[in-house]
């Protein structure tokens, strides 16, 4: 079935009590948060079925075995001509980088009413890509970074990746500075994840290098609901998150690639913020509607009400990464 379809290709999953619209991706490549995908992972040889960002046994459930009609349009989902940059993948080697800041997607939070030098973040100091993390160790390591949350492993394979290539990262960890809190990239079913995080934040001090794998996911979401409690515009929110996509990919700014994949990603999870109870199962990012968002109230609210922290909590949270 893979060789007949193309990347891109709009599909209607058909199960026995529903159907569904998707996409087919290769490697999940192209895919805007919250896109239904059958994926073609080439360097596996299998065909799955996923949600980009997102869980989807937590939205599709389903038994092993259960019959699907795939249904193929033989036209491209409506977004997918508009993001070449996104499509074509980010490289791993550095040469096709202009800075070392870009190709680590290394840099300083400064929105809102955050410490000075308090947050950083980056991509993985610890999983290799190429020598991106060779280079995000020796960005931590000049920026005098304390401490490190990492959000794409957990701590029992720290060892496995141990090597001379992340000296600095293997120091903090061999002294107690690096916690490891692996979440999947779908935060807004991550619960006991974002308190867990949110907690680490008040009880840490010192600076904070924030990871995942290329720094744009999971640490994009967090560092956005950091940025919101610290007093932040949403303008600046969605800048610093797409400057990631700048730094990965080369999406040049205020161009339609910028816009259609800001609208895919910082948006569609910013109005799941506000709307946490929203049928992501036929999900359709062009109804996205944060014209009326608030991102210090909405984020305090979402924190508060769905994730199920005090106010005192939050509050603390809120004392700790603005230095009050």
């Amino acid at each position: 079935m893979a060789h007949n379809l193309a990347p891109g290709d709009r599909l209607r999953l058909i199960f026995p009590d529903r159907a569904y619209n998707a996409m087919y991706t290769q490697n999940f490549v192209g895919a805007g948060m919250l896109t239904l995908i059958l994926n073609y992972a080439i360097s596996y040889n299998e065909i799955c079925l996923d949600m980009s960002s997102y869980a989807i046994r937590s939205v599709l459930v389903y038994d092993i075995g259960t019959k699907v009609t795939i249904e193929h349009y033989k036209d491209k989902t409506d977004y997918y001509d508009k993001i070449p940059h996104y499509i074509a993948g980010c490289s791993k080697d550095r040469a096709d980088y202009a800075t070392d800041e870009a190709y680590s997607n290394f840099r300083a939070l400064t929105q809102g009413d955050l410490s000075d030098g308090k947050f950083y973040r980056s991509a993985s100091s610890v999983v290799p890509f190429g020598t991106r993390h060779t280079c995000c160790d020796r960005l931590l390591e000049n920026a005098g970074v304390e401490n490190l949350l990492i959000l794409n492993i957990s701590d029992k394979n720290m060892e496995k990746y141990r090597s001379e290539e992340h000296p600095y990262t293997y120091r903090l960890y061999d002294s107690s500075h690096v916690t490891c809190i692996h979440l999947n990239p779908y935060l807004i079913t991550e619960k006991e994840g974002i308190k867990m995080v949110m907690k680490y934040l008040s009880d840490t001090d010192g600076s904070i290098g924030i990871s995942c794998n290329l720094g744009k996911d999971r640490t994009g979401m967090f560092c956005a609901l950091i940025e919101a409690l610290a007093g932040a515009s949403y303008a600046e929110i969605r800048e610093d998150f797409m400057q990631s996509f700048t730094n990965l990919y080369g999406i040049p700014k205020d161009s339609v690639e910028y816009e259609t994949v800001a609208r895919l990603t910082v948006d569609v999870f910013f109005y799941l913020v506000t709307n946490p109870s929203t049928d992501v199962t036929n999900f359709d990012y062009k109804d996205v509607d944060i014209t009326t968002f608030d991102p210090y109230n909405d984020v305090h609210r979402f924190l508060e009400d769905y994730v199920g922290m005090t106010s005192e909590e939050i509050d603390r949270v809120i004392d700790s990464i603005t230095g009050n």
